[in-house]
C-alpha cells in the first residue's frame, strides 16, 4: 500500500534551532510500501509442531533530504516438542537481509550509500513444571550474529506461580540488544542554525557524524506482574517493570570545534550514556455476551537518561489508554471498533490526542476473509510524531480507508 504523510503544518524552527539550509517543505512526502507473506504450519504429531515463516517488503521513501529504497527478507524457523506432561522444548532459526539504496545530498550522506545488512539468529527455550500445575519456569536464550556488532546473546528467564485456580503471579528477567542502525555508523548530516544573539559564538552549520565502531545498545529488563480471573467473563492483568540501559546512544559535542565560529559544530554519535526506565501497565478483558467481546489497556513509562544530553527524557508520551470492542454480527460477519488515547509529549510539543479506527471482517470461506477499515476517523489529520533532529517537521497523520483480502493455505 502507499501513504501520504503531510508535513505542511510544521511549525517554524525556533531561534538558536536546526534546519536544513536550502530546504523548504511545501508539499507532501511519498511513503510506499509491499510486503510478501508465506507461513506454513505443521503437526507431526500431538506433541510436535513447526512453522516456517518467509516475508519480503519493499519500501520507498522520498522526503526532503533525499529519496530511499529498502528491500528486507526473512525467514524464520521454529519447532515445538513436548517432551512429557511437565516439560516443553522450542528451538529456531532466522535469517535477514535487509538492502538500502540511499540517495545522498549536500545535507544527508551515507557512505556507501548502497548497502547491505545481515542477521543469523537462533533460539532455544525450556519449560519444565517444577510444581506439578503449581510452579513454572521458563529458560531461554536468543543468539544472533549481525554484520555489524557481530555475536549478541539475549538470555531470559520466568516464573510464574499459581496462587490459586484463577490467579497467578510472576516475574521475569531478559536481555535484549539494539543493533545500530546505518544511520548511526556511516551517516554525515549538515544541518543550519538559525542563529541568535543570545547564543555566542555564533555558528551557521552544525555537523553530526556517525560512528563505525558503535556498539549494540543492551537492556537488562526486569519484570513482576499478576493476573487473576474475578469471574469468569473477567480477567485482569497489573505488570511492573523497571529498565536498565547501557551502551545508550547519544549525540556529543567535540568541544574544540565550539571555539571557531568559522567551522561546524561536531557531533559524535556515541555509546557512552546510560539510561533507566519504569512503569506500570494493566489490561482488562471482559467478555460482555457470547458475541461481545471488550478489553482496555493502560500503560505509565517515565525516562531517566544518564549523558551529556538529557533532551530526550520527554521524547516519549507518560500515559497511552486502549480501548476495543469486538461485536459478532453473525457467524460470518464482526463489527471493530479502536480507540487509541496519548498523552502530550513536552520535548516536541506534540498535543494529546484520541483516535478511533473502526473495521468490518467479512468471514466469505473458513479460509478467506475480507475486511474493510477506517483509521483517524474523529480528525482530518493529528499530529502524532516530530523530526526532532532535523528541522521539527511535524507528521501529520491523515484519515484512512482501506480494503485487505486475505487468505490462508
Amino acid at each position: 500500500g502507499s501513504d501520504w504523510i503531510n508535513f505542511n503544518d510544521a511549525p517554524d524552527p525556533t531561534p538558536g534551532g536546526l534546519a536544513f539550509p536550502n530546504s523548504v517543505i511545501e508539499e507532501d512526502q511519498y511513503v510506499s510500501n509491499a510486503n510478501l507473506l508465506f507461513k506454513l504450519n505443521h503437526e507431526f504429531s500431538a506433541s510436535h509442531r513447526m512453522s516456517v515463516q518467509v516475508d519480503m517488503i519493499e519500501g520507498e521513501r522520498r522526503t526532503p533530504i533525499g529519496d530511499e529504497q529498502t528491500s528486507s527478507y526473512n525467514f524464520d524457523l521454529k519447532h515445538f516438542y513436548r517432551l512429557d506432561n511437565r516439560r516443553q522444548f522450542t528451538w529456531g532459526l532466522g535469517y535477514k537481509a535487509v538492502h538500502e539504496e540511499v540517495e545522498s545530498s549536500p545535507t544527508f550522506t551515507l557512505d556507501p550509500e548502497h548497502d547491505t545488512f545481515e542477521t543469523y539468529s537462533g533460539f532455544v527455550e525450556y519449560s519444565t513444571q517444577l510444581q506439578p500445575d503449581k510452579l513454572t519456569l521458563i529458560l531461554g536464550s536468543k543468539f544472533e550474529d549481525n554484520s555489524y556488532t557481530g555475536f549478541e546473546f539475549q538470555p531470559n528467564a520466568r516464573l510464574s506461580y499459581k496462587i490459586s485456580e484463577k490467579s497467578v503471579v510472576w516475574t521475569a528477567y531478559s536481555r535484549a540488544v539494539r543493533t545500530p542502525a546505518r544511520f548511526e555508523n556511516h551517516v554525515t548530516i549538515q544541518t543550519a542554525q538559525l542563529l541568535s544573539p543570545l547564543t555566542l559564538p555564533l555558528h551557521n552549520t552544525i555537523q553530526v557524524k556517525g560512528n563505525t565502531n558503535i556498539e549494540s545498545e543492551i537492556l537488562d529488563a526486569y519484570e513482576i506482574g499478576f493476573r487473576t480471573q474475578l469471574v469468569p467473563e473477567v480477567t485482569i492483568d497489573i505488570a511492573a517493570f523497571y529498565n536498565d540501559y547501557s551502551n545508550f546512544n547519544i549525540f556529543e559535542t567535540d568541544e574544540s570545534t565550539i571555539l571557531d565560529p568559522n567551522t561546524p559544530i561536531v557531533q559524535n554519535i556515541n555509546n557512552n550514556g546510560t539510561a533507566e526506565s519504569y512503569g506500570v501497565e494493566t489490561a482488562i478483558k471482559w467478555q460482555a455476551t457470547d458475541d461481545w467481546r471488550l478489553s482496555t489497556t493502560y500503560s505509565f513509562f517515565e525516562l531517566d537518561i544518564n549523558g551529556p544530553s538529557d533532551s530526550n527524557e520527554e521524547a516519549t508520551p507518560s500515559h497511552m489508554l486502549n480501548l476495543h470492542s469486538s461485536y459478532n454480527i453473525s457467524s460470518m460477519l464482526s463489527f471493530h471498533l479502536h480507540s487509541y488515547y496519548q498523552d502530550s509529549i513536552a520535548e516536541t510539543g506534540i498535543e494529546q490526542f484520541t483516535r478511533v479506527d473502526a473495521g468490518l471482517i467479512w468471514k466469505i470461506k473458513p479460509n478467506m476473509e475480507f475486511s474493510i477499515w477506517g483509521q483517524n476517523l474523529l480528525d482530518p489529520r493529528h499530529e502524532e510524531n516530530e523530526d526532532m533532529f532535523f528541522s521539527g517537521e511535524v507528521a501529520q497523520i491523515p484519515r484512512s480507508v482501506y480494503a485487505q483480502l486475505s487468505m490462508t493455505f
